[in-house]
């Protein structure tokens, strides 16, 4: 028998090395957080951490829905938008193309993702070239349209007093 390494053990030292990376990543976040905001009384702060967390856990958990579900919701666009204009239903490239525009978009801020959204189209995908370029512009443009009638949506519902005063602030916070 030979030792190749194979495809099983290919996936699984990746999903080992990831968990590693977000544990180690969150990690580093709680340190900082703690040291930059923790002060002379960070005992004090973390407790009123705790309590506010242990009187409203609910919201965090809606906070974490809602990144969760908006994140699938512009997968499930994106992939829509794929369709449109290629005719086949691509999820696996509406992820990555969702996860490659929001990593260059953070690290290129002024150019944003999508220049390389278009190249990762063309080159990787092997779309073509004019699909490669209207998919990113057209999902830009229906993606802000829609962050502005969410927009006015929240801002009606805040003003018209459909939540009471002592729910605003994390509904401002979750919107």
């Amino acid at each position: 028998m030979d030792n190749k390494p194979t495809l099983k053990n290919h996936a699984r030292r990746r999903i080992i090395f990831w968990s590693i990376f977000i544990v180690l990543t969150l990690g580093a976040m709680t340190w900082t957080f703690y040291r930059d905001f923790g002060g002379g009384n960070a005992f004090a702060v973390w407790e009123d951490i705790r309590s506010q967390l242990s009187r409203n856990w609910w919201w965090l958990v809606l906070a974490i829905g809602a990144m969760i579900f908006a994140r699938c919701c512009m997968i499930l666009f994106s992939g829509t938008v794929f369709h449109l204009f290629t005719g086949k239903m691509h999820l696996k490239t509406a992820f990555s193309n969702n996860m490659v525009k929001n990593f260059y978009g953070k690290v290129a801020q002024p150019a944003g993702g999508y220049p390389f959204c278009m190249y990762y189209l063309s080159k990787q995908k092997h779309l073509p070239d004019g699909v490669a370029i209207t998919l990113p512009v057209f999902n830009y443009t229906l993606s802000h349209i829609m962050d502005f009638f969410l927009g006015i949506s929240a801002i009606i519902l805040m003003t018209t007093n459909v939540f009471n005063t002592t729910e605003q602030l994390p509904t401002w916070i979750l919107i």
